[in-house]
C-alpha cells in the first residue's frame, strides 16, 4: 500500500487548521501494540491476519517485518543494504516494499524467504507499494538516472513502463486481482491527478472540485480510494465508484485521505478532528467513524475482509510510532452465512466488472 506518498500527506496536515463539526461514535476495537519498543508502522494485512510494516531494531537501521502469530519476523535487506520498508502483502503472504542495496534504493519482493530485487525502468531507484495475489507488484521507477519516476507493474520477471496522464511523472500504490492498478500522475498542464490503468490504458478520475486527487487503494470490485483537494481548497477523502467521485467527508475537521477498501466496501485511513488530532477512521454505510488507536495521533492504512485494521499511532502526546493491529468487537464482522452470500455476489460482480472495465470513463 502506497507508503511514501501516504507518509508526506500525513506529515502534511500537522500544519493545516481544523474546523468546527462532530464525529460520529466509534465501534469498539481491541488494539494490540506489535511492536513495544516504538519507532514501528504497519501499513498491509491479508486474509489471514499476517501484518505486513517496517520497525526500527536499532537507532541506526529501520528493517521490513512481518508481525504474525505473536512473533516479529525482520525480513532483511537487498545485498549491500542497510535499512528496508514492507508495504503491502498478498494472501499468500508475499510481501511487496523496498530496501537500500549496493546500487540504489530498489523495490522488492519477498517470499518463501527470500528478498528478490525488482528492478528499475532505466534508471537508479524504484520503490514497491502493492502487490496482487498472483505476485503482480506495482510501484514507481526513475526512467533514467537522475530523471522523472514512472508508475511500473511487475509481473512476469518483467518491469513494464505504465506511462503518465500526460505530464513528466508517475506513481502507482495498489493493485487487484483483475491487475487494475492505481495512483497518481501529472498531467500536460501540471495538476496531479488519481488514476486508474486498466487493460493498457491509464484514467483519469477527475477531481473533488480541486486542483489535484491521489488514488491509494482499490479492491476486487474495481472501487478505488483516495484522497482529493475540493473546491474550497481542503482535502478529502473520496471513493470512486461506477464512474462516480464521492466525497467522504472529515471527522469534523479540514483534512482526510483515505488509504485502503476490503470487498465489503469498508474504508481505512486517518482525519483531522474539530480539535485539530489526526486519528484513524472506519468509514462504512455512509459514516466515518474515529476508531482512535492507542491514545495519541493515529492512522490506519489497511483493512481485511474481516475488519481488521492496521496502521500507527502514538501512545499520547508526542513520542515515537507505533505500530497497531485493531480488531472489531461490537459484532460488525458478518456471521458466516453471511459472508458466504456476499462472497457469491462479490463473484457475480467480478465478473460483470471483467466485462464492462474498459468503459471507465476519462
Amino acid at each position: 500500500m502506497r507508503v511514501r506518498g501516504i507518509l508526506a500527506l500525513g506529515a502534511m496536515v500537522c500544519a493545516l487548521s481544523a474546523v468546527a463539526g462532530h464525529a460520529a461514535a466509534a465501534p469498539v476495537y481491541s488494539y494490540t501494540d506489535l511492536w513495544d519498543f516504538g519507532g514501528s508502522n504497519a501499513f498491509g494485512i491479508n486474509s489471514a491476519g499476517q501484518v505486513v510494516g517496517d520497525a526500527r531494531p536499532d537507532e541506526n537501521y529501520r528493517r521490513a517485518v512481518l508481525f504474525g502469530g505473536g512473533s516479529v519476523t525482520d525480513l532483511g535487506v537487498l545485498p549491500g543494504g542497510t535499512h528496508s520498508w514492507g508495504t503491502a502483502i498478498s494472501a499468500s503472504g508475499a510481501v511487496v516494499g523496498y530496501s537500500t542495496s549496493e546500487t540504489g534504493d530498489r523495490a522488492f519482493i519477498y517470499d518463501a524467504g527470500v528478498m528478490t530485487s525488482l528492478g528499475t525502468l532505466g534508471g537508479g531507484q524504484s520503490f514497491g507499494y502493492g502487490i496482487n495475489d498472483a505476485g503482480q507488484a506495482v510501484g514507481h521507477s526513475s526512467i533514467a538516472p537522475g530523471g522523472a519516476f514512472h508508475a511500473f507493474l511487475y509481473s512476469g520477471g518483467s518491469m513494464a513502463d505504465l506511462g503518465t496522464l500526460g505530464g513528466a511523472f508517475s506513481e502507482a500504490y495498489d493493485i487487484n486481482g483483475a491487475g487494475q492498478v492505481v495512483g497518481r500522475s501529472a498531467r500536460a498542464d501540471g495538476t496531479v491527478h488519481a488514476f486508474v490503468y486498466d487493460g493498457g490504458v491509464m484514467s483519469d478520475l477527475g477531481t473533488l472540485g480541486g486542483a489535484y486527487s491521489y488514488a491509494y487503494g482499490i479492491n476486487a470490485l474495481g472501487q478505488v480510494v483516495g484522497a482529493s483537494e475540493t473546491a474550497d481548497g481542503s482535502q478529502h477523502a473520496f471513493l470512486y465508484s461506477d464512474g462516480v467521485m464521492t466525497d467522504l467527508g472529515t471527522l469534523g475537521g479540514a483534512y482526510s485521505f483515505a488509504a485502503d477498501i476490503n470487498n465489503l466496501g469498508q474504508i481505512v485511513g486517518v482525519s483531522s478532528t474539530a480539535g485539530g488530532d489526526l486519528r484513524a477512521f472506519l468509514y462504512g454505510e455512509g459514516t466515518m467513524y474515529n476508531i482512535g488507536g492507542l491514545g495519541g495521533t493515529s492512522m490506519a492504512f489497511g483493512i481485511n475482509d474481516a475488519g481488521y485494521v492496521v496502521g500507527t499511532s502514538a501512545l499520547g502526546d508526542g513520542g515515537d510510532s507505533h505500530a497497531f493491529l485493531a480488531i472489531p468487537q461490537d459484532g460488525a464482522v458478518p456471521e458466516p452465512s453471511t459472508w458466504a452470500l456476499m462472497l457469491i455476489g462479490f463473484g457475480g460482480a467480478g465478473a460483470a466488472l471483467r466485462n464492462r472495465r474498459r468503459r471507465l470513463a476519462v
